[in-house]
């Protein structure tokens, strides 16, 4: 969990973090080139409700330890960007874990970890949803902000 914190979490700034089960809204089905018995490992992994640690992270995260929480309802209360990060699912060398962001733009991608001498670390990032733009009436050409890059503070 700690290359997917380092490669997507923490880039976030302040964001509130959960950690639920969760299949990507997959509905059971992979359509990325993953190992069979990886994604097997994966939707079983994500059919208990045990939490993942994430108290290392406590002092630059909010770490909400409520799987039961929803996204929508966190991200009102704190006026944050939410990463939900799903249950690992692993296979030998490889590990396969959902990361789910509401946040202006809602989506979703699985990370496929490999792990070499050295430990953990990111092999390829894929898609799993992304919510519809809405379409604002005279909305013009704004200019979207990317979703995984630092900004400076506002302050």
């Amino acid at each position: 969990m700690a290359s997917v914190f380092a490669g997507f979490v923490l880039p976030m700034g302040d964001v509130v973090v959960i950690s639920r089960p969760s299949d990507c809204r997959s509905g059971g089905v992979m359509k990325e080139a993953v190992p069979a018995s990886l994604f097997e490992q994966f939707l079983a992994a994500n059919r208990h409700d045990e939490g993942l640690d994430f108290s290392p992270y406590s002092d630059r995260v909010r770490f909400v330890d409520d799987p039961d929480a929803l996204p929508h309802n966190l991200r009102a209360e704190f006026g944050a960007p939410v990463i939900s990060i799903s249950r690992a699912g692993y296979r030998s060398e490889d590990a396969l874990v959902c990361v789910e962001v509401f946040a202006s733009e809602e989506r979703a991608f699985y990370v496929l970890l490999d792990r070499d001498h050295e430990g953990w670390r990111t092999a390829r990032e894929m898609t799993a949803w992304r919510a519809p733009k809405s379409e604002a009436p005279d909305s013009g050409a704004t200019e979207e902000e990317p979703l995984f890059v630092p900004r400076p503070s506002r302050t």
